[in-house]
């Protein structure tokens, strides 16, 4: 106030100009002072931000590498927070100088204060020295200002040296886990990716190959897989992406969970992201799932929803999934037995059939091959026919492999159909596939090729020619033995088979024998479900090789007893792999009628073989007893055999 007064004693215009020279002059001094303070409040607070950039940082690496950096961190927080206490205490002693320094600044206010007091009194030219005084005080202040200013940052900059280095040598540290967390995310994505696509394509053939071929994930894979699917758990589901369900799905059917994958598929087809393609695919999967799961009705459910919903897709990849879920329906109600599935490949061949798409026309292809399959079943052999020649028509004009693959199939089929009405005519249809396939590449080829050799063999064989069936049998286990495709190793099995057979029915037991031993040591080891059954008939055919021998010299009690028990012994071992086979539970009543059980006991186990044989086993009993006949024993084993099978034959009217 003091100062206010001053200036409305002053009359004169000029020493009033030069009055409001100096307040502004002195205002701009403390102004800038302050700028001053503000400016090294500013660095430390840049030192503090750098040091809570670093520590969240190191957490962010934390994150992601938790085990290589446990023991880091512990090391680096100890380092950090002891520095930060340094630096802490040196912005509290940058502080009391800045208040010093505020000081100085109040004194200097001071003085030019009273130097405006004396300014009212004195004349204008003592006004002007005050000014040009005041002016030099402002520019002293200010220099000194920022020149502690400066000294103080450099001093705190030199005398945390170490902490800028680590600072450094952990952002550089962090960068280098960061990327090598990063490749490792990469590969397991990437595996985890392959182990998907691997089980896709298997979804994908699921109805084309009951007999199995499935691809198999690497344990690499299926552990990138698991662990996806785990970090997905973290999470809530109300937070699940399309990717997170479908990954579970993939991981909990490797698991062999397979409700669960269906689940797990029915929320991914149901999720908001999902497209039209992911969504039929899911289903596709789903269905897949209650296919294995034996669930027909809910299978078949998932085909009529794809169908109903995507019917009209325009989309290449959607309508092939439509076209092959209308082809799949089909074979679930035949293998179901749900009655007629002619309706549904029909449908499939209407929508589809001529169309330029290559994976549509295969799909038609399927569909119109399933439908001569089912006229053939159901006895309507010309339509068979009229089926199986316009496929093998439509796939002669296309060269890729899967209508090779086709083509051959039909063939096959067409010969089997053909069997019956003209042998002839079967056996050159086979001929032709091998014709044309031999020298193809490729398991699925070669399999079409092995079995038209096979039935070629079969057919001449009830022809007449058993030495042409035997040439055959063993052209296929001498050309195909060592190959590895799981559908090539059941036509070299059944080659085995039919081989044993022919030699033991000539009386070349161990020839025979040789041939189950080979069979067991091909199939024995291999984990497929589908060459499982090659194991306990191969030990069946040893089994009954056995019986015959024990059969063939009776009266020799050691001889008859050792091969007695070594036929009882298979048998035990086969029944153990498949308690259902209806020769095995024959072939098991009769051995132990030959070494004289109970009655009662053989009743029983002929009483249930004739249940699951019916009339094939009853005729084959029949047939078998007629080899080597042991007089009484085999007469009584004969009289009950009728006794059993006019009772069942009786059932069924």
């Amino acid at each position: 106030m003091s100062v206010f007064k001053s200036c409305r004693a002053i009359r004169g215009s000029g020493l009033s100009l030069l009055l409001i020279l100096s307040l502004v002059c002195i205002e701009d001094s403390w102004a800038n002072a302050v700028s001053a303070r503000s400016e090294v409040l500013a660095k430390s607070v840049v030192a503090d931000n750098a040091l809570i950039e670093a520590e969240a940082q190191k957490r962010y690496a934390q994150v992601k590498v938790e085990r290589d950096l446990a023991a880091y961190k512990e090391l680096a927080q100890v380092k950090l927070d002891a520095l930060k206490d340094g630096v802490q205490k040196d912005i509290q002693t940058l502080t009391v100088r800045m208040d010093a320094q505020d000081k100085i600044i109040a004194t200097q206010g001071n003085v030019v204060d009273k130097g405006l007091n004396i300014l009212g009194i004195s004349l204008s030219m003592l006004g002007l020295i005050l000014t040009l005084a005041g002016v030099v005080g402002f520019l002293s202040v200010r220099r000194k200002a920022q020149n502690e200013a400066r000294s103080a940052a450099a001093q705190w900059l030199d005398s945390n040296s170490d902490l800028q280095a680590e600072i450094k040598s952990i952002r550089e540290r962090l960068q280098e886990l960061e990327s090598q967390a990063r490749r490792n995310i990469d590969s397991l994505l990437k595996d985890a990716d392959d182990a998907v696509k691997k089980m896709q394509r298997s979804f994908e053939r699921v109805k084309e190959k009951k007999q199995g071929n499935p691809d198999t994930v690497p344990e690499n894979e299926a552990q990138a897989l698991a662990r996806m699917a785990k970090a997905v758990t973290e999470k809530p589901e109300s937070a699940y992406s399309y990717n997170d369900w479908n990954t579970r799905a993939f991981d909990a059917y490797l698991k062999g969970e397979l409700t669960k994958a269906a689940q797990f598929w029915r929320a991914a087809a149901d999720h908001e992201e999902a497209t039209p393609l992911n969504i039929v695919t899911s289903l596709s999967n789903m269905a897949s799932m209650f296919d294995a799961l034996n669930h027909a009705r809910e299978e078949i459910a998932v085909y009529d929803e794809i169908i109903e919903r995507f019917g009209s897709d325009h989309n290449a990849e959607v309508r092939r999934h439509v076209a092959k879920a209308l082809g799949d329906k089909g074979v679930a109600i035949v293998e179901n037995k749900l009655g007629d599935p002619s309706e549904s490949y029909s449908e499939c061949i209407r929508r589809y059939d001529g169309t330029e798409e290559s994976s549509l026309k295969l799909e038609a292809l399927r569909a119109r091959y399933n439908r001569g399959v089912w006229w053939g079943v159901s006895g309507k052999r010309e339509d068979a026919l009229a089926d199986y020649d316009e496929v093998i028509r439509q796939c002669q004009l296309e060269h890729g492999k899967d209508f090779k693959v086709f083509l051959a199939k039909t063939l096959l089929n067409k010969g089997h159909e053909l069997q019956d009405l003209d042998a002839e005519r079967a056996l050159a249809v086979w001929r032709d596939i091998v014709d044309r396939f031999a020298d193809e590449e490729g398991g699925e080829l070669k399999a079409q090729v092995a079995k038209a050799l096979l039935n070629t063999g079969i057919l001449s064989k009830k022809l007449g020619d058993a030495r042409k069936c035997e040439s055959l049998c063993g052209l296929i286990i001498e050309r195909y033995f060592d190959e590895e495709y799981p559908d090539i190793k059941r036509q070299v099995a059944g080659a085995l088979v039919v081989l044993s057979n022919i030699r033991g029915e000539a009386g070349r037991y161990d020839e025979a024998d040789e041939c189950m031993d080979q069979l067991i040591g091909l199939c024995g080891q291999d984990p497929s479900a589908t060459l499982k059954e090659f194991v306990y008939k191969g030990k069946n055919g040893k089994a009954y090789i056995h019986l015959c021998r024990a059969k063939q010299d009776w009266l020799n009690t050691q001889t008859r007893t050792a091969e007695l028990g070594m036929a009882e012994l298979l048998i035990t071992e086969a029944i153990s792999l498949e308690p259902s086979y209806a020769i095995l539970l024959g072939n098991q009543a009769y051995c132990g009628h030959l070494q004289g059980q109970p009655l009662e006991v053989t009743r029983q186990r002929l009483s249930r073989a004739i249940q699951l044989g019916g009339e094939a086993l009853y005729q084959g009993t029949l047939s078998d007893l007629e080899v080597f006949p042991v007089g009484q024993c085999d007469d009584d084993f004969r009289t009950l055999l009728e006794e059993i099978w006019s009772v069942h034959a009786k059932s069924l009217i």
